[in-house]
């Protein structure tokens, strides 16, 4: 067996959500002998973490999401599903954590496993709302910033701007 096949299997399986058949496919590539490239185990970890969410699995999901970044710490986008993955958890000190791992990581990889989302707006958006919870108003004002500027269009993030503007007084549930 291939284990590259078996991953493509995998993840076509999530395209469709058919996420038991992705998860299992995507653990098994995993266990074949030739599965030994980083960014593709860390997407095979990311695939089984989304498709145990979908089906309502959260601790194994965060379980892979933990993995994910474990085989390949130095990409962006499994710190990126391991911050909104704990922010979901209401975990904001680690949601905050892992954000913070995403964005100090600032060499995007050229293979097909690097995301447009990773590389925009929603690191600096998790930062921001994982912050502002933890009562970091300060750090969550400078990080809505960076979010708003990167995804101008994106009225959620605007209003944080405004949110995080204010004193600490404000309620901290007020960010989306």
């Amino acid at each position: 067996a291939d284990a590259r096949l078996s991953h493509y299997l995998g993840r076509e399986f999530t395209f469709h959500a058919k996420y038991e058949d992705a998860a299992a496919e995507l653990q098994r590539s995993l266990e074949l002998p030739g599965s030994t490239w980083a960014p593709q185990r860390a997407e095979a970890c990311r695939l089984i973490g989304k498709s145990c969410d979908a089906l309502g699995r959260c601790t194994e999901a965060l379980h892979w999401y933990w993995r994910a970044v474990m085989e390949h710490p130095d990409q962006r986008e499994p710190w990126v599903d391991l911050a909104s993955a704990l922010y979901h958890r209401d975990d904001f000190s680690g949601g905050y954590w892992a954000a913070q791992r995403a964005l100090n990581i600032s060499e995007r990889s050229t293979d097909y496993f690097s995301e447009p989302d990773a590389w925009g707006a929603l690191p600096h958006d998790l930062s921001a709302v994982c912050a502002w919870r933890i009562g970091m108003h300060d750090v969550a004002h400078r990080h809505a910033l960076q979010a708003a500027d990167l995804d101008p269009g994106n009225d959620r993030l605007q209003r944080n701007v405004e949110v995080t503007r204010v004193s600490a007084t404000t309620d901290s549930t007020a960010l989306l």
